[in-house]
């Protein structure tokens, strides 16, 4: 609109101008009566255009409507100044009416090339201006032919001048068009890009196939080895996602890709297709990275008929792949049914501590020695007024994806500092375990904020035991690390859990201020004499009691395993031969009844 304002405002006055030069220098020749009419009538029409342009294109806007009226002021106001022209036929000769019918007209194609911007038209213009000078050169030298030589020099000028501006922002246009629609650092096309190719399609009737692929595990690796690094294998994924014939690709966000093809193509065949570009691991900085997508389909018509609710809906078909380990899946309505109810879920996560809806449980660790239950690991619960008491695997890993986990840890730490300080009181002193998350290691208030609770619930910080899982650990060490050793400075103990179900174990295992090992239950579980399972759990007791660290073995729930871990040297057990894990004060009565724990035949 800026553009279209200012030019025509160029255009008037220029307009206005060189009539009125070329009325004044023929005004002896056809009178004033002639040529003030003359120049009354097309100043009017110029001015109206104008005023137009002004007053109501800036308050509307270019709709169609003031499109439509500005084409129509624009074809009356050079009729208008043609039409005039007659007044001079009498006074003029053939070449004189010529030139000056070659001048107006040009001018009023100058008010049209405002919307066109069509470069014939300004040829057309320069083309007739070229006739004047030439005719002022090779014919009679007259003022007025004078006038019209040095008007179609400056004009033309002019006009030349804002030709280029026009190109320049034309160009510049559509260079911001396509920065709004590529992704910068892969360079193909974004969320808008992507789908407004597939839009275009379906518009043409061609139903598209959409691929949504989640890069797996991108960010552990992203903060093991660096954005830098990460940036890189997004790059060359998508160099391999790109050299797949017959689909387009795009990158909607983070690590997450979408493909775009016929829907007549095959979904295992493109699956397959893109397995094999990423048979070979990426070389990235000289190192080599295996990668692997999860995959979401959905496909038009049957899951959406614009592209907007396709790559939704792969999208969330890509989720559901994840959630239950799956390579891929297509979209079925289950699935958003189950989307909506995690999300209904998540909106009353934050509720529901205020509203007092969250339960710690207590599961106990029992002294393979002696029977004596020492400690326990809290374990949250939800028991949701409507869904009842709701399994931490459907809200702890959002909890932890949307930063709510801080809340939870926060809530479980004071609900435990409070149960340590009331039993320690009471003369019956357990230590309880914290889990604490990925989110928590990046917290620098974490100690700071445990000594305080501490202190305001007058607990001992040796009452508290974190586990912290090697995969939290490993997802920023650095940072982790040194929070871990706040925490123990600070007086708190500190437990791995999960052995043997992350990576770099054994490089980080030393580094760790940790006092215990917890053996994640798929080492123990069916675990039998004489078999690889014992032999490996042994391996591992044993470089566990060479750092000085005491064991506990998860998950026992059968004798026989109690029987093996106990002979390979674990300290304490944890699992469902023992217990389950019970409401606080079902737990006291628990352990009354049942301490020592010596279970039947051993």
């Amino acid at each position: 609109m800026q553009i279209l304002v200012s030019q025509s405002h160029l255009g008037t006055w220029a307009a206005l101008c060189l009539c009125g030069l070329f009325g004044f220098t023929l005004v002896e020749r056809v009178g004033w009566t002639a040529y003030g009419s003359w120049y009354a009538v097309v100043a009017s029409s110029y001015l109206l255009r104008q005023w137009f342009y002004r007053a109501r294109l800036r308050r509307h806007g270019p709709t169609l409507r003031t499109l439509n009226v500005m084409a129509l002021l624009n074809t009356l106001t050079g009729a208008l100044a043609v039409s005039c022209l007659p007044l001079f036929s009498s006074a003029l000769d053939t070449i004189d009416l010529a030139l000056l019918s070659a001048l107006v007209v040009g001018w009023a194609a100058v008010t049209v090339t405002v919307l066109s911007a069509r470069p014939r038209i300004y040829a057309l213009f320069l083309a007739l201006s070229l006739g004047s000078v030439l005719y002022a050169w090779y014919g009679h030298i007259q003022p007025h032919a004078l006038l019209t030589l040095a008007a179609s020099l400056f004009f033309g000028g002019v006009l030349l001048l804002n030709v280029c501006r026009m190109m320049e922002r034309q160009q510049q246009s559509e260079y911001e068009h396509q920065k709004a629609i590529t992704d910068s650092l892969t360079q193909l096309p974004n969320r808008e890009g992507i789908r407004a190719d597939g839009d275009a399609n379906l518009r043409q009737g061609n139903d598209q196939l959409v691929l949504v692929l989640d890069l797996d595990r991108f960010k552990s690796i992203n903060d093991a080895l660096g954005y830098e690094f990460g940036d890189a294998v997004l790059i060359e994924a998508a160099r391999r996602l790109h050299s797949i014939p017959g689909v387009k690709v795009g990158r909607l966000h983070a690590s997450q890709f979408c493909l775009l093809a016929s829907s007549q193509a095959e979904t295992t065949d493109l699956i397959e297709e893109v397995r094999a570009r990423f048979a070979e691991p990426l070389n990235v900085m000289g190192e080599p990275v295996d990668i692997s997508f999860t995959v979401g389909v959905a496909v038009a018509p049957r899951h959406g008929q614009s592209m907007q609710h396709l790559i939704r809906a792969a999208a969330i078909a890509t989720h559901a792949a994840q959630r239950v380990n799956a390579d891929w899946l297509t979209f079925s309505d289950s699935m958003e049914l189950n989307s909506r109810a995690d999300l209904s879920l998540l909106s009353k996560l934050k509720d529901a501590l205020s509203q007092n809806q969250m339960e710690m449980h207590l599961q106990p660790k029992v002294r393979i020695s002696d029977g004596s239950i020492e400690s326990a690991e809290a374990l949250i619960r939800w028991r949701h007024p409507e869904r009842g008491l709701v399994p931490p695997n459907e809200f702890i890993p959002f909890a932890e994806q949307t930063g709510s986990i801080r809340l939870l840890t926060e809530w479980m730490l004071k609900k435990a500092l409070l149960v340590c300080a009331q039993q320690r009181a009471a003369g019956r002193p357990i230590q309880i375990s914290v889990n604490i998350s990925a989110s928590d290691l990046r917290d620098d208030r974490l100690s700071l904020q445990a000594q305080e609770l501490a202190t305001r619930l007058n607990a001992w910080p040796q009452d508290i035991r974190f586990e912290v899982t090697e995969s939290s650990v490993m997802n920023d060490p650095d940072t982790a690390l040194k929070h871990l050793y706040a925490l123990r400075e600070a007086g708190f103990s500190l437990s791995i859990d999960d052995f043997g179900t992350g990576y770099s174990s054994l490089a980080y295992l030393q580094k760790m201020p940790v006092q215990e090992l917890k053996v994640d239950r798929s080492f123990v579980r069916g675990v039998q004499v004489g078999t690889s399972s014992e032999v490996l759990l042994d391996s591992i007791c044993t470089l566990a009691h060479r750092m000085g660290l005491s064991i506990v073995a998860e998950g026992v729930e059968t004798a026989e395993e109690w029987a093996i871990v106990k002979r390979l040297g674990c300290e304490y057990v944890q699992g469902w031969y023992v217990a389950k894990a019970m409401p606080v004060e079902t737990f006291w009565d628990w352990r009354q009844l049942n301490e020592p724990v010596i279970p039947p035949g051993l």
